[in-house]
């Protein structure tokens, strides 16, 4: 998971991620979740 310190920039990398097309995003998520790992349960922790 990306690690964002201000919330200012979360807000802007979502916005940014949003636009890309799915095959990007999932090159995203492969890249640092390649398994597919559910996180919610490591997030809330």
């Amino acid at each position: 998971m990306q690690e964002n310190i201000i919330i200012e920039h979360a807000i802007a990398r979502e916005r940014e991620i949003k636009k890309w097309r799915r095959e990007k995003k999932l090159t995203l998520i492969k890249t640092l979740n390649p398994e597919f790992k559910f996180l919610n349960d490591e997030v809330a922790d």
